[in-house]
């Protein structure tokens, strides 16, 4: 797959499937903001030893490239999706409920004050 089309863009761009869209379209807001995350993600998965937060960390990152695949994808073309050859679980309740149960997880273990907390005490923290 070649990262250039030669063809320019007038500002437009393509969702999955083929669909054309405006580059300021929501859609390419929100997946430039997942990839970032998902970036934060890795560089704090690559530091830090504990291989339980590393496991619960990279299927976070799975689910956020789920996630961007189902907003790239326009509303008429969501069903391609389930036929398409890739092998996609997407988001549903039971994922939700997952995350919603692993952040309550961490709430009764971890006591945070209510404050705002500043990044960068160390390494891990600023990641």
């Amino acid at each position: 797959v070649k990262i250039y089309t030669r063809t320019g863009d007038n500002g437009d761009t393509h969702l999955l499937f083929g669909e054309k869209v405006s580059k300021d379209n929501i859609r390419c807001e929100v997946c430039g903001l997942l990839d970032t995350v998902n970036s934060y993600l890795g560089m704090a998965r690559s530091i830090i030893n504990d291989q339980y937060i590393t496991s619960i960390i990279l299927d976070i990152q799975n689910d956020i490239f789920v996630i961007s695949t189902e907003i790239s994808v326009s509303n008429k073309n969501h069903h391609k999706l389930n036929q398409s050859k890739w092998d996609l679980d997407l988001i549903n309740k039971e994922s939700i409920i997952k995350i919603e149960s692993l952040i309550d997880s961490f709430d009764k273990k971890i006591n945070l004050k209510p404050k705002f907390v500043i990044p960068g005490s160390n390494i891990k923290s600023s990641s």
